[in-house]
This record gives C-alpha cells, sequence and structure tokens, in this order.
C-alpha cells in the first residue's frame, strides 16, 4: 500500500508542478482563453517562450504521450490477465501463450477495446480532441474523484472503527476529509453551468458507467457468489506482492 501511495503523490506532485507551469507561462491575467485556445496551449508557450525551438516541446509532449499510452495499455492488459487468474473474467483471459509466454487473449481484448475507442470515438464527436476531453477530461476524471472519494471515506470509517487505537485526526480525518471535499467542489465548478455539449453528457455516462457496476455487484450477491469479491480484491493484493516482490 505505502509505494502506491507513494506513486500517486509522485504523480500527484509532477500535475501540479505542470500546471503550475503551464498557468505562470500562459499568464495569470489571461487564464480564461487558455481553455479557448484553437492551438495545444502547451505549444503557444514554447512559441512564445522557445522561439524556434519550439518543436522541442511537441517532442517532448509526443515522447510523454507514447510513454503514457504504452503503460496504459501495460497496466490494463496486466488487469485484464490477473482478473482471468482471480477467476472474475473467464480462465482463458489468465493464460499464457504457451511460446510467447504472454497473455494473449488480455492483449487482444485490450486490442480491441482500443481500436473501437480510438476511432469509434473520435469518429462520433467529430475527432479526437473532442473525444479525449469527453473521455479522459470529464468521464474518466468522474470515476477517478468517486474512486478517490469513496477511499477516503473508508479510510476514515476504518480507522474511527477497526483501528481506532492508531487513528489520527490529522492523517485520518483532516487529510481525506478535505482533499474529498475540495474533489467534490471541483465537480461542482466543472459542472455548474454545464458545459456545451456533448460534455454536458458525461455525468450522465460516469453514472451509467457506476450503475452497471452496482447492478454486478448486486446480481452476483443474489446468485450467492460472494467470493466472487474477495476475489475481485485479491488482484489489487497481487499487485502490491509483485511491486514488493519484484527480483533485481
Amino acid at each position: 500500500a505505502r509505494s502506491i501511495m507513494a506513486s500517486i503523490l509522485i504523480i500527484g506532485v509532477m500535475l501540479v508542478i505542470a500546471q503550475w507551469g503551464q498557468v505562470v507561462g500562459w499568464g495569470t491575467d489571461d487564464l480564461p482563453n487558455l481553455t479557448k485556445s484553437s492551438e495545444v496551449p502547451g505549444l503557444v508557450i514554447a512559441h512564445r517562450v522557445w522561439g524556434g525551438w519550439w518543436w522541442l516541446t511537441l517532442l517532448a509532449m509526443i515522447t510523454s504521450v507514447l510513454g503514457a499510452s504504452l503503460a496504459c495499455q501495460n497496466v490494463a492488459t496486466r488487469m485484464w490477465y490477473s482478473m482471468g487468474r482471480a477467476g472474475v473474467l473467464p480462465s482463458s483471459f489468465g493464460q499464457v501463450h504457451p511460446t510467447r509466454k504472454t497473455p494473449t487473449t488480455a492483449v487482444t481484448a485490450q486490442l480491441i477495446l482500443s481500436i473501437v475507442l480510438g476511432f469509434g470515438g473520435p469518429w462520433l464527436l467529430g475527432g479526437p480532441w473532442p473525444f479525449f476531453i469527453f473521455l479522459i477530461a470529464f468521464v474518466l476524471v468522474l470515476g477517478v474523484i468517486f474512486v478517490y472519494v469513496a477511499a477516503n471515506v473508508g479510510l476514515v470509517v476504518y480507522f474511527w472503527t477497526e483501528a481506532r487505537s492508531e487513528f489520527s485526526w490529522i492523517k485520518h480525518f483532516l487529510f481525506p476529509v478535505g482533499t474529498s471535499l475540495i474533489l467534490l467542489y471541483s465537480i461542482y465548478a466543472a459542472f455548474v453551468p454545464l458545459p456545451a455539449a456533448p460534455n454536458n453528457w458525461t455525468p450522465l455516462v460516469a453514472a451509467i458507467w457506476l450503475g452497471i457496476g452496482i447492478a454486478i455487484l448486486l446480481i452476483m450477491k443474489a446468485l450467492g457468489k460472494q467470493d466472487w469479491l474477495v476475489k475481485a480484491a485479491a488482484i489489487v493484493s497481487e499487485q502490491e506482492d509483485t511491486a514488493h516482490h519484484k527480483p533485481l
């Protein structure tokens, strides 16, 4: 758990630094025009600051996007594979190729999903950038905020009840409650008033996504398959154990 928290902290600090640099580089007195820019704000700043060397920023963006995309594909494939091994998905997802030793079904599933979203989404929304804003900047962020807030609530409840002897008002109340309020306010600021179409549909998409997850849990419970939840939780535990026992 500590390795996960450390990774989240490092990523958070990097994002804060990047956003701070963009805001300062753009100009704090002209922030309303940042979101209205027809060109990527980072490139606008690069032209202004670097002049003829602006392409270095573009190169950094391209390599960063490629690196992040590869990391996301690897993590997603690993999750498909782990879910297959845990019994959450069909066992074929947890099997590896006899020769190449790669999770063929998991890789294929991720490839199909990436192609459908990567080409179908931009086609429906009129381009890759509108789809990126719709899916990543709104839908995914709503999902992530929900997970973080739910985790914060669980942390407060756990340390207030089962681990009361370890309870700290700063670590187990002030930080989780404070960060949750900030996240909830960010949702309010983003959706009051509602953004222009199609981004005004993102709360509904996120709600449907959450509803599907709740429906799956209720169905599994009705079928008497509560062990499915234990298996699903074991996926995260396996990830942590793998990180701690990674060979040097």
